[in-house]
């Protein structure tokens, strides 16, 4: 490229392009061979190299080494180059040119280099033995300076023996005496400026075997191999040289006085420069070095250590003069000198460890960092400017003449109130403002201290300062229950130390007592008119009057769970009108009831041994009417989902329980199972069942209920049940255990003994009114100095609350016929006005009531209207029962089938009192329009229709018929397409006739029902089987016997007797 022109030649043979690579990275490495930029490698003839550089200097650095050793894949290459394509180690036959003008006259061209001409010309004993080996051989040589060339002339008839005869041998002598010559002479150039100086001041470098040739900027040495590689040397050593010591100042300055001296001493040539850190030495490269090592060795006798002192005090010692008075110090009094310097650490220097070790001595014994915390009011404004003012007062006059201590004030975060001061300096100094701090925190700063509190005292503190007679101070005291309860002495440090000690004394001679009182009116009494009473009796007495936490009455306890004896606190004499309960020993599956409770989980008929029973006995008709009404149902833990029973069971519906696993007394699976018997009792009553049969559940390996706690789930439910307003139209509950199991016997006395305590104690829970709630006690804490003035004020205070109250006994007569709901509102009003109950003791009456006359008064008003809402009860229930078998009010159910209402629906709506709502069999709430015989249920607006039915006195309407007069003795309904019932028989009929329905008809006749229901309970009894066998027969016939079979019913005389023209079918149920 053009911007390399400045080449340099070399040999070299076989480089492959790595070895060009790294052979020019070579060069460009200045450390390496003293080049610089350039170009790549060329070859320029057959081993010869050429490389170009950018800079003239960079070529002459290059030429100052005769040898470049490079080290490549193959091995180490040594190089020698020049800036021609001659080498510079003299090859004399670089050019060769052979002319021939007759045969015996022959011509030798050598191309030389310009400096060995020189030499040859000017050194006699190099030229002359040339001229003589060449005339050996008949020839001779002429140096041509302008071509830079010698040439060689021989004839072959002169020579020795004239035995060669030809040109070739001629050639191989001229060309063995040039070799023989090229290895004894090389060339040098100088180009440093220091070898150049000392060649131009000593002439001795030029001899009879060298001769030097001065050229621009350079010097060029010319002569025997050995003779210049002597003299290159020589030049070498008598060239000044510079090296660079680093040194630690502090640590050089211990012996620089002694290195100096011996410097001098001993090379006093070599010239010493210390610059920072840096100690120049100047001279010959001997000299210097051994400086060097002696520098070294006087450094190594320097000892070091470091002290590592906080941050703070080592910017106090860089900006203070600490160090040169330390210095100076240990200058008089110690025997070695000590230096110190301050980096990260401090450091110490000396020649002496025993100078070392009493300088950090005291060092750390006249420096110090101390911190004081200012607290509360001092380390926030203004107390805290006040403080700084003060401290640098002092501290200004600490450091008049000198810096001998600095403060740092530090803030604490905005959470805490504290300022930490930082003192830094000599030890006398930092104490004498520490003393200044502590002063002013003791005695002109207020402080807070926290002094603990009995947790009853921590409301009432203020009357307790009252009786203390306390006087106003510059103490404050606030007490306060957060973290915990304490009370606050605020004020100057050395009087919260004396109002803590003072109070201390004064709370350990407080006398207390408590005074407990029946009710907890008394605490409304005293919170509400007798306030000031109360207050009096504080005054007259000098004592403290604290209500306390009303209190459980030590007659009642609380009833737990697993304990029945205390289940029901009740009077035998009021009796309710309630349900049977058997015990009875068998399968589930057995029972002749009209309804069974199953339990089940997952929506799985055989999760339990109960379902997998039913399965045995039942078959798969079970099994297709459960998974059918599984369908439709979305069930939780304590749900009841409802499945018709197949003939071969001995009951008319299964209610299945969704029940869960047992997870612990009181757990979800408790409450489910609970809430699941009874919802199962209430369908009873609802869809007027007379029985049920119940197992003990929970008990086995699915469930895994403890045998006692299924049991009290059990009999709590049926006792619940038992106290509700009315049982209805049950009237036996059977508990069936089944016999052969490992429990059998230990369930069966568990379930005896529960429920004969349940239902021995016959009549309302009345445990309700013995709660916690209605048996408290007033508590009161009375604190005074005097046992004597604790006594008064009790007595008195008693007096005042017993002088407002008074007594009532409530008789079994009052309470006879309260319901639960009364018992409930009985039990709201003893709490609300704060009553005290308890059993009468006297014999005269169950219940006593006492507490303020109001609130006793309020009590026998809500018994006596209890006691007229009964009588109002009794006649309605009994109305209700009255109008049941006469009235029948049904509502059409989501599946097409008529479901009779409860009694108290039948009740409302036949007596136009629903007051737009009633309650289905199902628990569903409607909205009804008596007008249009409508009802809309509640939760999701669906619509249905009402109908009512008139039964006669000796004969039910089917809930499926249309009302009939008294005076109509047969009728006939048409069966709307789209109902339940036609679709029902449509669906039975096509099954066995391929015929169109024209319109189906319900036929309604009293004395046909009446004869058939009477036929099918007399074959039920015989047969033993469910429905007694009935079957549904078709026969075709025509209008006339059609009518006749309408009005008397149908025999055999018709059968087989089919209409021509239009066939009139007759579906009638066969007793076979």
């Amino acid at each position: 490229m053009d911007e390399f022109q400045h080449p340099l030649f070399f040999e070299a043979t076989d480089l492959t392009d790595r070895d060009k690579d790294r052979i020019r990275r070579y060069f460009m490495a200045n450390w390496e061979s003293g080049g610089g930029e350039c170009g790549m490698i060329e070859m320029t003839e057959d081993n010869t190299c050429k490389i170009c550089f950018k800079k003239i200097e960079v070529q002459e650095n290059v030429l100052r080494r005769t040898i470049h050793t490079i080290s490549l894949p193959s091995g180490d290459l040594q190089l020698t180059v020049s800036r021609t394509s001659s080498p510079q180690t003299p090859n004399w036959r670089t050019a060769e040119i052979i002319s021939k003008t007759n045969i015996n006259n022959l011509r030798m061209i050598f191309k030389i280099d310009i400096y060995l001409m020189y030499y040859l010309r000017d050194n006699p004993k190099a030229y002359k033995p040339l001229e003589k080996q060449l005339s050996a051989i008949g020839c001779s040589v002429e140096l041509d300076f302008n071509q830079e060339e010698a040439v060689v002339r021989g004839d072959i008839e002169k020579g020795p023996g004239r035995g060669f005869g030809a040109a070739e041998k001629w050639e191989i002598q001229v060309d063995r005496v040039f070799s023989g010559n090229s290895n004894n002479y090389i060339r040098h150039n100088v180009l440093d400026p220091k070898q150049i100086r000392v060649l131009e001041q000593d002439p001795s470098f030029n001899s009879d075997n060298i001769r030097v040739y001065r050229e621009t900027g350079c010097y060029i040495i010319v002569g025997d191999a050995g003779a210049v590689k002597d003299m290159v040397a020589n030049l070498e050593k008598r060239v000044p040289i510079q090296k660079n010591i680093p040194v630690v100042k502090k640590k050089f300055e211990m012996v620089k006085e002694e290195f100096v001296k011996v410097i001098h001493a001993t090379y006093p040539e070599v010239k010493i420069l210390i610059v920072n850190s840096m100690i120049i030495l100047e001279g010959l490269s001997k000299e210097v070095q051994s400086g060097a090592t002696q520098l070294d060795e006087l450094m190594k006798q320097v000892k070091e250590k470091r002290l590592n002192l906080p941050t703070e005090l080592l910017t106090f010692i860089r900006s203070s003069g600490v160090i040169s008075k330390i210095q100076a110090r240990f200058l008089q009094c110690l025997m070695s000198s000590v230096s110190l310097e301050v980096v990260s650490d401090l450091v110490l220097f000396s020649l002496s460890s025993d100078a070392l070790d009493e300088a950090e001595a005291a060092i750390i014994r006249d420096l110090i960092v101390d911190t004081v915390e200012l607290q509360g009011a001092a380390a926030v404004p203004p107390d805290v400017d006040r403080v700084k003012e003060i401290l640098t007062k002092a501290k200004n006059r600490a450091n008049c003449r000198e810096l001998r201590v600095e403060s740092i004030f530090s803030p604490g975060t905005s959470r805490t109130a504290v300022t930490k001061v930082q003192l830094i300096g000599y030890r006398e100094n930092v104490n004498k403002l520490k003393e200044i701090l502590h002063d002013y925190q003791m005695n002109h700063v207020r402080t807070q201290e926290m002094m603990d509190l009995s947790p009853d005292l921590v409301d009432c503190f203020d009357k307790v300062l009252g009786l203390l007679e306390v006087k106003q101070t510059e103490v404050t005291l606030k007490a306060s229950k957060t973290p915990h309860a304490h009370v606050l002495v605020s004020g100057p440090h050395c009087r919260v130390q004396e109002a803590q000690r003072n109070l201390r004394t004064s709370l350990a001679s407080l006398k207390s007592d408590t005074l407990v009182l029946d009710g907890s009116g008394a605490q409304r009494f005293f919170q509400a008119e007798g306030r000031t009473n109360m207050e009096l009796v504080e005054t007259a007495c000098k004592v403290i009057i604290r209500e306390g936490k009303c209190v459980l009455s030590p007659n009642v306890t609380r009833r737990p769970r697993s304990t029945s004896s205390s289940r029901t606190i009740s009077c035998r004499s009021l009796q309710m009108p309630r349900t049977k309960v058997e015990i009875k020993l068998g399968s589930l599956e057995d029972q002749k009831v009209n309804v069974l409770v199953v339990p089940m989980l997952n929506k799985n008929l055989t999760s339990t041994k109960i379902g997998k029973c039913l399965c045995s006995k039942a078959g798969d008709m079970i099994k297709f009417d459960f998974i059918l009404a599984a369908a439709y149902h979305t069930l939780q833990p304590g749900d009841v989902m409802q499945v018709d029973a197949p003939p071969s069971l001995g009951c008319s519906k299964i209610f299945f329980i969704e029940c869960l696993p047992w997870d612990g007394v009181r757990g979800q699976s408790e409450q489910a199972l609970a809430s699941g018997l009874k919802r199962c009792l209430d369908l009873c009553v609802q869809q007027g069942c007379s029985s049920v049969a119940v197992p003990v559940i929970g008990p086995g390996l699915v469930l895994k209920y403890p045998l006692r706690e299924a049991v009290e789930v059990l009999t709590e439910t049926i006792r619940q049940f038992q106290l509700s307003a009315s049982s209805g139209s049950l009237s036996t509950i059977h508990v069936v255990i089944k016999p052969g199991y490992a429990n059998a016997e230990e369930c069966y006395n568990d379930v005896d003994n529960l429920l004969g305590l349940n239902m021995t104690q016959r009549g309302q829970d009345l445990s309700v009114l013995f709660t916690s709630s209605t048996n408290q006690q007033s508590v009161f804490h009375f604190l005074g100095f005097t046992t004597q003035n604790v006594d008064t004020a009790m007595t008195k205070l008693k007096d005042l609350y017993q002088a407002q109250c008074s007594r009532q006994t409530l008789t079994q007569e009052q309470l006879e016929g309260l319901t639960q709901d009364d018992i409930e509102d009985l039990k709201q009003l003893v709490e609300t006005q704060g009553l005290y109950m308890q059993r009468d003791q006297s014999g005269q009456g169950i219940l006593t009531v006492s507490g303020s006359n109001d609130g006793v008064s309020q009590v026998m008003q809500m018994v006596n209207g209890f006691q007229k809402n009964s009588l109002i009860r009794e006649i309605r229930i009994r109305d209700e029962d009255e109008l049941y078998p006469r009235v029948a009010w049904c509502i059409l159910g989501h599946n097409g089938n008529w479901e009779r209402l409860p009694k108290t629906a039948n009740y409302d709506l036949e007596n136009n009192d629903a007051s737009g709502e009633i309650m289905d069999a199902r628990g569903n709430s409607w909205s009804v329009n008596l007008q249009v015989l409508e009802a809309t249920r509640r939760q999701t607006g669906q619509k249905t229709n009402l109908k009512r039915l008139e039964n006669c006195p000796d004969f039910i309407l089917p809930l499926y018929w249309d009302n009939m007069r008294t005076t109509e003795t047969m009728k006939v309904v048409v069966l709307h397409p789209f109902s339940a019932e036609y679709q029902t028989v449509k669906k039975a009929f096509v099954r066995t006739v391929t015929k169109s329905i024209i319109k189906i008809e319900r036929v309604q006749n009293f004395h046909q029902r009446r004869a058939y229901e009477a036929l099918k309970k007399q074959m039920s009894d015989k047969t033993k089987l469910e429905n007694g066998g009935e079957k549904l027969l078709y026969h075709g016939t025509s209008q006339d016997k059609r009518n006749s079979i309408m009005k008397t019913g149908f025999n055999r005389s018709f059968a087989g007797q089919n209409g021509n023209k239009q066939l009139h079918m007759v579906m009638e149920p066969t007793l076979l």
